[in-house]
């Protein structure tokens, strides 16, 4: 009998006893870690084929917003965008996305820092940021363009992750290095929902969504700008 294929062997499944006490049987003789791995490739998708998510920001809007090349924004970084909006209901309104993105393009100067530049040594012992182990503050010092900083809020990213299914293990043993180049939006999710983001960027006030991200007005002139662009280009 030929041997049956992992295809079939998904294609086929349906949550009967036997299936399942096979794919027990199948787990106890891989060797360790390699169903991590595979668990890793089953939810990433196919990256990098251009048909995997239909993106409603694309890669010539972006660069009409910051000037940097179309290719700068290659589908993993759109696919991971896209996400984001999908998660938090920013997919349903066009002013609300327009404003997220004219603000996300100030603080990380037209998405070119997507985590911090400084080495974070100065978050060592911040235990307002659940900094409690030495090498904290470098490993989990700001990313993405809101700048998820510290383990408290790399930890409450993790777990959403894992509550909506789709867990990773690496945000926590790898930190920002990791999270910002595997997430560098999708890390956002929790600050723009706690602080109900959605509807501040909604009402078209580039000020009143300044305060909310900022506490103040620090670089509104910058902020305008990608805003009246963002109105442009973001269709």
């Amino acid at each position: 009998m030929a041997e049956i294929s992992l295809r079939d062997v998904a294609k086929y499944y349906n949550d009967k006893p036997h299936q399942n006490h096979a794919l027990d049987f199948l787990q106890q003789q891989t060797p360790p870690g390699t169903l991590d791995k595979f668990a890793q490739l089953w939810r990433s998708g196919p990256k990098g084929h251009p048909n995997y998510v239909k993106h409603q920001v694309t890669g010539e809007m972006l660069s009409k917003l910051t000037g940097h090349p179309a290719n700068s924004f290659d589908n993993e970084f759109l696919d991971d965008l896209q996400d984001l909006l999908d998660a938090t209901g920013f997919r349903n309104d066009l002013t609300a996305r327009r404003m997220l993105l004219a603000q996300m393009c100030h603080e990380s100067a037209g998405f070119v820092y997507m985590k911090e530049i400084d080495s974070g040594e100065y978050l060592e012992g911040r235990r307002d940021l659940g900094n409690i182990y030495p090498g904290d503050g470098p490993k989990y010092r700001g990313c993405g363009p809101i700048q998820l900083t510290g383990r408290a809020n790399h930890q409450n990213f993790s777990n959403w992750m894992a509550k909506r299914g789709t867990p990773d293990e690496n945000i926590m043993k790898l930190g920002t290095d990791y999270t910002a180049n595997t997430y560098p939006f999708l890390c956002a999710y929790k600050w723009l929902v706690d602080n109900d983001y959605l509807n501040v960027c909604k009402a078209g006030d580039v000020y009143s969504a300044t305060r909310r991200l900022n506490g103040g007005l620090n670089g509104i002139q910058d902020r305008i700008y990608y805003w009246e662009r963002a109105q442009l280009c973001i269709n």
